[in-house]
This record gives C-alpha cells, structure tokens and sequence, in this order.
C-alpha cells in the first residue's frame, strides 16, 4: 500500500491588531477560525469580535464602520445586531454599525458582533475597525486563516496486467468544507484514465463523494464533492481506477500524481506499476477481443448522466413528457453517443425548426413537434415529438437513440429510478 500524508498550508498567520494610543476600547476575536475559501460562518461558527469598554470609553451614541478583508458579509442590507445596535452595509465588504446609546451603553457591556461572512480566497481573513468620530479603538484583526484539510492518501490494490488501482483520502477537518473540486490526478504522457468501477464517499463525504474524467484531457481525473461537508471524519474512495496506454506510452515506471485541486499545495507521487511495451509482432495472429459495451444511464430530474460510471454535468436533466416518454436536451444525447459537437446543428428555416445530427454517413434530421425523423433523406414515423423548454430542444431519447443506430435490445428503462440505460460498443 503506497501512503501519503497530504498538508497543504495555504496560509496561516498570528492575530495581529493596531489601536490607537489611548484606546477607549479593548477590541478582539473570540477564535482565529481555520478553514478553507469559500466557508461561510454563521450562527453559533461564526466568530465574534468583542468590543469591550475601558474607563475611557464613551457612554454615547455612537457611529463607526467595519471592513473585511478577503471576506464578505453574509447579512441583509440592513438590520439589528442587538437591542439598540442597527447596522447597514455599503457593500459586500463594508458594514456601518450605529449604536443607540439609550438602549445600549456602551461605556458598560462588550458589544458582541458575530462575523456572519464568507471566506473568499487562500489567504487569511481580516476584520478592520474604522472608529470615525467615535471613541471605538481602531484596528486589524485576524479572524480566520485558510489551510487545507490534512488528507492521508492511499493508493491500494495496483493490479499490473488490467492497469488498475484504488485511491483513498481521508481527512478529519472540524469544519465546514463546501462542495468543490478537491484533488487533481493526473497520468504521464501516453496513459489515460478509462473509468471507475465504484466511486463512493464514507461519513461526511456519503453521497456527495463524484470521480470524473477530464473530457478534453483524459490524462486528468478529479475529486469533487457535488454538496457541503460538515466537519468531522470521512472518505472518498474511487475503487478499481482503470487507465489504458496509448500507442505512444513509453516503457518505464508509471507514476500517479495528485495534487489539491485549487490553492497551493504539494504534488503526491505515487508509482504504479512499470509499463512494457506490447510486442505487436507477436500478437498479429491472436484472436480478436470480444467487442466491450459502453454503459450509458440518464435519470430523469438529475443534473448528470453517466458514462462507465463516470458522471457528465448537465443543466437541463432529462424529464417524462406528456406522452410517458423521456426526452432530453439534443447535445447531451448525441455527445453521450459520441457524436462531437461540430456535427451537431440547430437549424431554423422556411418556418422549420430542426437539429441535424451527422454521424459517419448518416445524417439524422429531428424537427421540433415533428412526429417523424429523417434519415438520409427517408422519414420514420414516431410517437411523440421534439419539442422547445426553456429555450432548449428537446429529443424524444428512444427514437433519437435509434435513429442514431441503437437498436431498442440495448436501450431499457428502470422505472423505479426512472433510469434509461443505454449499451453500445465502445468506440
């Protein structure tokens, strides 16, 4: 089992702060939060900065202003902190604080104010007090620094002959980590990834846990989490990995790289296996392969279909129309079955709206609220139409998938999950 710990610091800083001389007020932070960009604080997890009274300070009515740095306010434009205490934003970043001394002293009590914000980048978090005219002491205060999770990654079960392994990280970070990209892997020249047999998450990751293949890059896969993670203990897990070598692979060992996804971090090494390269010669006579199926499932109401397990944003998923039929937009079924975006057309002629799909030398016209399609020249009756939602185009997926050459043998439907599942021989 090849092992890693993974610390990636992206910032870490003391609090510092700056008063004025004869300060009227002591000002501070309950908790120097660590966390990652994009954390939002509120309630109970957001920090506080505590303006305390001092013998100097003024029991009046008082104005003054607070300023984040690499944050912004996560409150309504306006509004009340506590009794006798309103606030108003100027912007994301900039809050006005009034203080009604008739109903707060505060030459008496801490003024509590939560940091009910949103961390912006990798770099540490500040909460400036500008005091005005008031008596509030000026000052710059950390309020939270980024850091990366510590994340132990395992690379397991290398299987040298099928070119497939597991990858594992697990961390144990106490706060909120939102839905992100998380981990880059990446192949030397000549490798690409395949798939993943099974891509799951454990604890905090449960559910949320995707592996996905760079579509313009194979050499790339990902880590993301599609929903926010509390804090605490989890895994992501991508299991049976598969990755081929190209015609140009050179001989030699065979390194997984993998790196934190934004941010500044350092890249994880990890060898594979050592490549040799095929002897052609040899195999010129051997029997053909059996030809190997490509799995492609589409869920209606779900914003991504999948191909081998990996799964393809969408923003318009596939829906049941009127006639118990699912219909989807055009491109993502036509890039699900291979065909590239520059054979894919929407015409609008003569008062005709259609999509014409070219693959090889069939030529497939789809027109909208056309019960027919046309194939290279010769029209097919159907039973319900492509229709316009949303400003999309939209096939019916059956008679689309057969036009395209899928015979109704390898398309069937799951009607408890409302899943069309598609099987055709890998390109």
């Amino acid at each position: 089992m090849k092992k890693h710990v993974f610390t990636a610091i992206l910032a870490l800083s003391l609090t510092m702060s700056s008063s004025l001389v004869f300060a009227a007020t002591e000002n501070s932070i309950s908790s120097d939060k660590t966390t990652v960009a994009n954390t939002v604080f509120t309630g109970a997890d957001a920090p506080r900065l505590i303006i305390s009274p001092t013998k100097s300070t003024a029991g009046e009515d008082t104005l003054f202003k607070l300023v984040l740095t690499n944050a912004k306010w996560n409150y309504n434009t306006t509004g009340k902190i506590t009794e006798g205490v309103e606030y108003t934003l100027l912007g994301d970043d900039t809050m006005m604080v009034q203080v009604d001394a008739t109903y707060f002293d505060m030459s008496s009590k801490d003024l509590i104010i939560p940091l009910e914000v949103e961390v912006l980048e990798e770099d540490n978090a500040y909460v400036t007090v500008d005091p005005m005219n008031s008596t509030v002491s000026a000052g710059t205060y950390i309020f939270a620094h980024t850091v990366y999770p510590q994340t132990e990654i395992n690379v397991t079960d290398v299987n040298e002959e099928n070119m497939t392994f597991t990858v594992k990280a697990e961390d144990n970070y106490g706060y909120l980590f939102n839905a992100r990209r998380c981990f880059t892997l990446e192949l030397p020249k000549g490798f690409e990834f395949v798939s993943c047999k099974n891509p799951y998450g454990t604890g905090k990751y449960k559910g949320i846990f995707e592996f996905s293949i760079d579509k313009s890059n194979p050499r790339i896969a990902y880590f993301t989490t599609t929903a926010n993670a509390a804090g605490g203990e989890g895994e992501m897990i991508a299991e049976d990995i598969k990755i081929k070598a190209l015609d140009t692979a050179a001989a030699g060992d065979v390194n997984l790289s993998i790196k934190a996804a934004y941010g500044i971090s350092d890249t994880l090494k990890f060898d594979l296996f050592t490549y040799e390269k095929e002897d052609r010669s040899s195999t010129e006579t051997e029997k053909p392969e059996a030809t190997e199926k490509q799995v492609i499932k589409f869920t209606c109401g779900i914003d991504r279909y999948y191909i081998d397990s990996m799964p393809y944003k969408v923003d318009a998923p596939a829906v049941v129309d009127e006639n118990s039929r699912v219909i989807l937009p055009m491109r993502y079924l036509a890039n699900a079955l291979g065909i590239a975006d520059e054979n894919i057309e929407y015409i609008t002629e003569n008062g005709r709206s259609y999509a014409r799909f070219t693959d090889g030398e069939r030529v497939v016209e789809i027109g909208v609220n056309e019960k027919f399609i046309t194939i290279d020249g010769v029209k097919t009756e159907i039973d319900t139409a492509a229709v316009i939602r949303n400003d999309r185009m939209y096939l019916p997926l059956r008679a689309a998938a057969n036009a395209l050459g899928i015979d109704d043998s390898n398309i069937s439907w799951d009607d408890s999950t409302k899943t069309v599942t598609i099987e055709r021989a890998k390109a």
